[in-house]
């Protein structure tokens, strides 16, 4: 289950991340990696509430531990990783 929940986070994160890059070279042009700024703004967010909801001290934690691998580890992990090899990519086509 854990292999599953990793692979759909992934998929989200990467799809995401590929489709703001597209909107930001559309809305800003490409003189500036923006995508990549805004996804790891985005994903660090993400990362941060995902983690202070698993990890809450004192209480339960109130995301399972397949849920913290989906998001934390799978979407976040990919929408921020995912940026940097989308950018040195496209400098390496230029």
């Amino acid at each position: 289950m854990t292999l599953l929940s990793l692979s759909v986070g992934a998929a989200l994160g990467a799809t995401l991340r590929y489709y703001t890059s597209l909107w930001a070279v559309a809305r800003f042009g490409p003189s500036f990696p923006w995508g990549t700024l805004i996804v790891n703004i985005v994903g660090s967010i993400i990362l941060g509430f995902v983690l202070s909801l698993a990890t809450a001290p004192g209480e339960r934690a109130l995301l399972s531990p397949t849920l913290r691998v989906l998001l934390a580890t799978g979407f976040c992990g990919s929408l921020t990783t995912f940026s940097t090899f989308s950018l040195r990519s496209g400098c390496a086509d230029a």
